[in-house]
Formats: C-alpha cells, structure tokens, sequence
C-alpha cells in the first residue's frame, strides 16, 4: 500500500499531465449532450407505457 505523502505527490504529478482531446472541449460537451438526448427519445419511443391494455372493471379472468 503507498504512503499517503507518496500517493499524493504522484497524483499531482499527473494532474500536471494535460490531456487533450480531438476537439474543444465545449463542442465534445454539446455534441455528447446530443447523442444523450437522441438515446434517451429513443428508448422512450421504445417503451410501451402508453401501448398496454386499459384495465376494465369487474373482467372475469
């Protein structure tokens, strides 16, 4: 197990580390916010909520 004095030191070593990303950050942000929200209507256009049969009163079984 590391010492905390140890740990610390390597994660601000890599903190340093700057990851870039193949595009700007802003337009990753708003194009996986449209990817979201297209997966999120789809699976609710999936969903059959609203297609099941309505409960009838007194029905015999």
């Amino acid at each position: 197990m590391l010492n905390p004095p140890f740990a610390a030191e390597m994660l601000a070593a890599e903190a340093e580390e700057e990851i870039a990303l193949f595009m700007p950050a802003e337009w990753f942000g708003i194009i996986m916010f449209i990817v979201l929200m297209l997966l999120l209507l789809i699976t609710v256009g999936f969903s059959s909520k609203s297609k099941s049969p309505a409960a009838r009163e007194h029905e015999d079984h």
